[in-house]
């Protein structure tokens, strides 16, 4: 689980989209940069279409309430764990209790934080991605508690023998 203690400017769960419902008027849902998306996902060896946040400018933050990998990819926003720098399109080991903050825009709009096993808030329409009046909630605000697959320790997680950052 993962707590939002600052939600920034416009930060939402954005996955491949909603295919196949433009019929109804229901639009795609679609993370923005595609690309870094990917990467970040890639980096974590998750599926492509699995959820991750997407924060733009920067200004959130978030306390793990459980050990995972991240990947962070796209814009630079000055990202630390625990006030301490960490790269961009790295694998990222964070432990309960770790806080991820994003500080000074380096450059770029938009940047993608992949969770191990991806983001697993509900489905609507087959995908996770928010949208205002599709989902319960357009964005992320202060206090949400995000679900993600548990692990009890680095050991435990898939493919954890590949290089980890600290």
């Amino acid at each position: 689980m993962i707590k939002v203690l600052k939600a920034g400017f416009h930060t939402s769960i954005q996955d491949k989209g909603r295919i196949g419902f433009a019929s109804i008027g229901v639009p795609v849902s679609v993370a923005i940069d595609s690309y870094a998306a990917d990467l970040a996902n890639y980096m974590l060896n998750n599926s492509l279409d699995a959820a991750v946040l997407e924060i733009m400018f920067g200004g959130c933050s978030l306390q793990f309430l459980s050990a995972t990998f991240i990947c962070i990819s796209g814009a630079n926003f000055s990202p630390k764990i625990n006030d301490k720098s960490i790269p961009l399109n790295s694998r990222i080991k964070v432990t309960e209790n770790d806080i991820l903050s994003f500080g000074k825009i380096n450059y770029g709009a938009r940047c993608y934080v992949s969770v191990k096993g991806g983001f697993l808030n509900q489905e609507v329409l087959k995908s996770r991605s928010f949208y205002k009046n599709i989902t319960p909630k357009p964005l992320l605000e202060k206090d949400d508690v995000l679900e993600i697959e548990t692990f009890k320790n680095a050991l435990e997680m898939p493919n954890s023998s590949l290089k980890v950052v600290n």
